[in-house]
């Protein structure tokens, strides 16, 4: 009986623990996309310097998430969402409305797939 409640205990600290890290990293994906999607409202109204305040949070908030990040996520997902935020930073800098949306658009596209990937889901567990 004993064995059973430790293997119980232990299903549950693991459940917990997998709902914990999926709640930190919608947290993480979601200031992430909220970032760039602001820097991308801003570059659209051509307002270069707030986009560039905007995505130097971003990539600020990403590298210091990455740590964390790397423990439960393949590094070619962190590595794609790595450069499409330079590209992206990249396209900010230059200043070119079109190929700025494009990138923003490829990083908010990365971003989400890891929240996908993370999240529970009926096609996830089969």
């Amino acid at each position: 009986m004993r064995k059973e409640i430790v293997a119980i205990a232990l299903l549950a600290a693991l459940f917990a623990g997998s709902l914990l890290n999926i709640k930190i990293i919608r947290r993480i994906t979601s200031s992430l996309y909220d970032n760039v999607l602001s820097a991308m409202n801003c570059a659209d109204q051509e307002d270069w310097n707030s986009a560039g305040e905007y995505t130097e949070r971003a990539v600020w908030q990403w590298d210091k998430s990455k740590r964390y990040l790397m423990v439960f996520i393949r590094h070619t997902e962190i590595d794609t969402v790595s450069s499409s935020l330079n590209d992206f930073r990249t396209e900010i800098i230059n200043r070119d409305p079109d190929r700025t949306i494009g990138m923003g658009e490829k990083a908010l596209e990365q971003i989400k797939s890891i929240e996908e990937t993370e999240s529970v889901s009926f096609g996830s567990l089969f």
